[in-house]
């Protein structure tokens, strides 16, 4: 946040227009907005300074600094909206008046933002990002089986196996686990 409050603006083509780019800088606030495609010459007679804002403007698009905010534009704003409309479906909508329809995209947005955390967070933000956790889970419960198994002398092992407690896909894992020095010293794994 900046204390000295808004200092530069960057937006789309849609907000570029001489009257915009005036009262601007007027407050002080320096533009990056690119022009809108025109079919034939600007008429400066009588707005000289729109055209001077509007000069300044292109030449601020031009400098490295201009383009480099644009980029940053199009990758965090304009790509995750594209998300949200392309890939989560709000191209379309079956709900009718202006209020519904924002709700719906706030509670969208919301949960795309939610995603973004618990993905830095744990890596895990989606949907498919739990579709192993069944597996971790059984593997942790086999473990824990495994660990009981061993710590308690009053079972001696007979028809208790690592093939019975962990499913083939785990018992490598499992018996890589067991093979480990310090854990051999207190335990005999005739399984693996």
């Amino acid at each position: 946040m900046n204390l000295g409050g808004v200092e530069e603006v960057v937006a789309d083509k849609g907000y570029h227009s001489g009257p915009v780019l005036k009262e601007m800088k007027a407050v002080g606030v320096r533009t990056y907005i690119p022009e809108k495609n025109q079919a034939g010459k600007r008429h400066w007679v009588g707005k000289e300074e729109e055209r001077e804002v509007v000069y300044a403007n292109r030449q601020r698009l031009q400098r490295p600094k201009g383009k480099r905010l644009l980029r940053k534009r199009g990758e965090l704003i304009e790509r995750t909206f594209a998300h949200c409309y392309d890939t989560g479906g709000m191209r379309r909508t079956h709900l009718r008046k202006h209020n519904n329809i924002l709700k719906r995209l706030l509670v969208h947005v919301a949960g795309m933002n939610l995603g973004l955390l618990l993905r830095s967070a744990y890596g895990i933000g989606t949907p498919r990002g739990l579709q192993g956790l069944s597996h971790a889970l059984h593997f942790l419960v086999a473990l824990i089986a495994q660990a009981v198994i061993l710590e308690n002398s009053q079972f001696t092992g007979d028809g208790v196996t690592a093939e019975r407690l962990v499913s083939p896909l785990y018992r490598l894992l499992l018996c890589a686990q067991l093979r480990r020095p310090e854990i051999q010293k207190q335990t005999s794994t005739p399984d693996c």
